[in-house]
């Protein structure tokens, strides 16, 4: 099982003006943070930490590849991942995550989770359809599929109403 504790940053223990910190993201990391988009991967993350003024600019990459369930067949795919992106950090008096760019930690316990952040970030860059190269999904999902995409006959249909032409014609190019 994955430790999500090593992705803890703790603004107080950072040392130097720029930090850098590699995570190797795993189908492990996936299932312990309880991703529902995401099945699994191989992504390599790396998140650069940099003291702005007054807070911190945090800079996540992530590169490599995602296990995704096909939107026709639901049968697993890989997808490839890219993304940069950029949150900010201050200090302020209790936890407060202002949407977007900013978050704010206390003072007194200055620490922030990153394990969810870099899964949105990694989640977000995956397109809302992502399907295989046509010919390539699960040909048995496919026939159910296509069987279950016919109009269904209907008493309506027989009860003797004019059908709209544009229906009729396109009844037609079926048959």
């Amino acid at each position: 099982m994955c430790e999500l504790s090593k992705f803890i940053l703790d603004f107080q223990e950072l040392r130097e003006s720029e930090e850098t910190f590699s995570f190797k993201l795993d189908d492990e990391y996936f299932a312990a943070i309880g991703a529902t988009e995401v099945r699994g991967g191989e992504v390599e993350t790396t998140v650069k930490v940099s003291r702005a003024a007054g807070c911190f600019e945090v800079v996540f990459s992530s590169e490599g590849e995602v296990t995704v369930d096909c939107s026709r067949c639901l049968d697993p795919m890989s997808l490839p991942v890219n993304t940069c992106d950029k949150l900010y950090v201050k200090y302020g008096e209790k936890y407060l995550d202002e949407g977007d760019e900013l978050i704010i930690v206390p003072e007194d316990a200055p620490k922030l989770d990153l394990s969810w952040h870099i899964y949105e970030f990694i989640a977000l860059s995956i397109p809302a359809q992502h399907s295989h190269p046509e010919g390539e999904c699960n040909p048995q999902m496919m026939e159910l599929l296509s069987g279950n995409l016919e109009p269904e006959q209907s008493d309506d249909t027989n009860s003797g109403e004019a059908i709209d032409p544009r229906w009729a014609k396109l009844m037609q190019l079926k048959n």
